[in-house]
């Protein structure tokens, strides 16, 4: 679909006022299959990467845009946008990711100490303990916080009966971030600077998780009662005088179609004017941010995919995601292949 800013901006193209309406493709998580684009989206619900339009051609009375996914990574795509740009070049701090909750960025556990780390697991066999031939989809690893692979056989392999657990999981990047939604541990990270000084209270931040029955069932209004999540940033955790910001979300979403089932996949997000802040909290002195649950249970897992910022309120009239599509159905994209992906813009003359 090509979404209203498009229209405006192909307009502006046509008359030669703007030299592009169409370079970037970008690939998101965050919508449900078969979500209806509506056309007036100015960004995704939760962009995973962008890449360059590689190839453009006309089929019929289409213009088809291609471009190239990255080879090494593992993606699950629910939402593509075409983009003007790559960025926006108006802004002095431009939307991007933030964290991707992988083993590389060195995230750590403490129980009541921040000066003793602790490392954090990796899991990988199957978190059912079992062979494929008994496989049943239970989760039985002992760890409260562990890495996993969203490939992982307990979370791939349908079990003979019963719940699927394969609409489950990540999206973005195979491995994922465990962590039980009764754990008093604290995860964290040290030394990783986030400054949004330079940002609008407008401007948003937004976490990207999954949630993991124990035993394979649909989280509902009966079984599942939404932990707390928060993630502090701070300069100094052995200090709390010198200041924090909380971004404190529950994952609370539920299906559109049947308010009693919540949905497996979601994306939390608050503005940044909504965050808790101490006094002597600073952007720029952030080097520490640590993540706590509570009010959770021992029969849920929570995911962490991803956290990233949007930046909603730099104008430009240059920059626009000028199209937006939802696919019927995730696309799966798996590590280590060739793939290409192609969008394409529908013509007719009035």
């Amino acid at each position: 679909m090509i979404t209203n800013n498009g229209k405006d901006l192909i307009g502006k193209y046509l008359l030669g006022q703007v030299p592009s309406y169409a370079s970037y493709i970008s690939f998101g998580c965050g919508a449900d299959p078969l979500e209806l684009a509506k056309g007036d989206e100015t960004e995704m619900k939760f962009e995973m990467f962008r890449v360059p339009i590689s190839a453009r051609s006309l089929l019929g009375d289409q213009i088809s845009f291609a471009a190239e996914i990255p080879f090494d990574p593992r993606y699950r795509i629910t939402e593509v946008g075409v983009w003007s740009d790559g960025s926006n070049a108006l802004s002095q701090s431009d939307s991007r990711l933030i964290f991707s909750f992988v083993d590389s960025e060195n995230w750590k556990i403490y129980d009541a100490d921040p000066n003793v780390p602790i490392s954090i697991p990796v899991v990988s066999d199957p978190l059912s303990e079992k062979i494929l031939a008994d496989e049943d989809g239970v989760i039985r690893v002992a760890d409260e916080v562990f890495w996993c692979d969203a490939s992982n056989q307990t979370l791939v392999h349908k079990v003979t009966s019963g719940y699927d657990r394969r609409d489950e999981g990540a999206r973005f990047l195979n491995q994922t971030l465990f962590v039980r939604s009764d754990t008093q541990k604290k995860i964290y990270i040290d030394g990783r600077n986030v400054d949004l000084s330079q940002n609008s209270p407008e401007d948003l931040l937004k976490l990207a998780v999954a949630l993991h029955k124990t035993t394979p069932e649909e989280p509902n209004t009966t079984n599942f009662t939404p932990p707390t999540i928060t993630l502090r940033f701070m300069r100094d955790p052995g200090n709390p005088t010198s200041g924090f910001a909380e971004f404190t979300v529950q994952p609370n979403l539920t299906d559109e179609d049947d308010v009693t089932t919540y949905k497996k996949y979601q994306v939390l997000e608050q503005k940044l004017d909504d965050l808790i802040y101490s006094a002597n909290f600073t952007w720029k002195e952030t080097r520490w941010v640590e993540m706590e649950i509570s009010n959770g249970s021992a029969d849920w897992y929570l995911a962490f995919d991803a956290m990233r910022f949007d930046n909603k309120t730099t104008p430009n009239p240059l920059y626009v995601m000028s199209g937006y599509t939802v696919p019927d159905q995730i696309v799966n994209k798996i590590a280590g292949s060739n793939s290409f992906l192609e969008f394409r813009f529908g013509l007719e003359v009035m």
